[in-house]
């Protein structure tokens, strides 16, 4: 009767170990073929090295896979599955066979009822022999990939084992995949070449007859060199606005006047009295003119310019007329009274002295000064 006292085992039969030595002394392969399962006619059994089959064999097919034992390199786990439309049966006993068909290895088991579908109740069972031997290095690992069924465990596995494991999580904008479809590594270039973008050449940029090719900033500012230059009387291109210092040098010819640095301080009054100030590019230079006034016969008379010049006064010219005064040899001249012409003028006005005349008369003059 099972227990808790039930002792569980598997071992190699009288026939496996000596497979198993010869194995070792040759160097030859040793191939695990096949699992029988059975229900050992209802008995409790022990595992017999003697055996060389199974009590009451029910199923025997071949192995899903046989590996080693990843925590002691000197156990072999050999594993079947058997599906959901196989069983009606109990399972006690386990035995392996080798690949001539011998028994090598057997094992007891905790009883497990594997049923059928028709009953009502269905599983897939999955058996697996784990054995010691004195050394794996003759035997032959495998997995059946005729076999249909395999575990989770060894689903994940596999899994594990093909997806790379260095893979990091995360959002990449270009990715590398295998031929299996997994992606390898992942980047986030940040230039047209990560991209394996081709930009475009000088001469395409220049051209301007590709519309497939990016342009970088150089390739821009390279057409911009070659299609704006310099306007000239026979080129159209562009130009610059002439600042004022320029303009009224008056030596640049690759930049343009605007009306405003073209005006630039001109100013007019026209009529009997009046003035012209010409712009700064012409020198700010003032002409100034009175035409009609009166003065005082025989006195030294002051006369005020419309507007004062700014710097100097160049040169001031008067002329006079009788207008009715008496006297026939009337004159008009600059002078001070005292000291003749020299002190007479100034940036503001000017002062004349009359003779011949012993009433008013009347006084013409044109200023020139900046």
């Amino acid at each position: 009767m099972i227990d808790q006292n039930s002792q569980f085992m598997a071992i190699l039969t009288a026939v496996g170990e000596a497979k198993q030595a010869n194995a070792d002394a040759l160097g030859v392969p040793w191939t695990f073929a096949q699992m029988g399962v059975g229900d050992a006619g209802g008995a409790d059994l022990i595992p017999d090295r003697a055996q060389t089959k199974l009590i009451n064999e029910r199923r025997r097919a071949s192995l899903n896979q046989v590996k080693i034992d990843p925590q002691n390199s000197n156990v072999i786990i050999a594993e079947q599955v058997i599906p959901e439309n196989v069983g009606g049966w109990w399972i006690r006993e386990i035995g392996l066979y080798d690949a001539d068909g011998d028994l090598v290895a057997v094992a007891n088991c905790a009883p497990s009822f594997k049923p059928l579908l028709a009953q009502g109740s269905g599983k897939t069972q999955v058996v697996r022999m784990n054995f010691i031997v004195t050394s794996a290095a003759n035997v032959v690992l495998k997995i059946d990939p005729s076999v249909v069924l395999a575990t989770r465990q060894y689903v994940d596995d596999s899994i594990i084992a093909v997806l790379p494991p260095t893979r990091q999580p995360g959002n990449y904008r270009q990715v590398t995949i295998n031929a299996r479809g997994i992606v390898e590594s992942g980047s986030n270039p940040s230039t047209l070449e990560g991209y394996e973008i081709e930009p475009a050449s000088q001469k395409e940029a220049e051209d301007g007859a590709d519309n497939t090719k990016p342009m970088t900033a150089l390739r821009v500012a390279q057409v911009f060199a070659r299609r704006v230059i310099q306007a000239t009387e026979k080129v159209l291109g562009l130009a610059k606005i002439g600042t004022q210092p320029q303009v009224n040098a008056g030596i640049d010819d690759s930049t343009i006047v605007t009306p405003k640095k073209l005006r630039l301080g001109f100013q007019i009054v026209a009529g009997t009295v009046g003035y012209i100030v010409f712009p700064t590019w012409l020198g700010s230079w003032i002409v100034q003119w009175h035409a009609g006034m009166t003065l005082q016969g025989s006195t030294t008379n002051i006369t005020h310019f419309p507007i004062p010049f700014p710097n100097k006064l160049g040169s001031v010219v008067v002329g006079g007329y009788n207008n009715g005064a008496i006297g026939n040899n009337y004159q008009v001249y600059l002078s001070d009274g005292v000291g003749g012409a020299a002190g007479a003028v100034n940036e503001a006005w000017f002062k004349t002295m009359n003779n011949g005349v012993t009433g008013s008369a009347g006084l013409s003059y044109i200023a020139v000064g900046n």
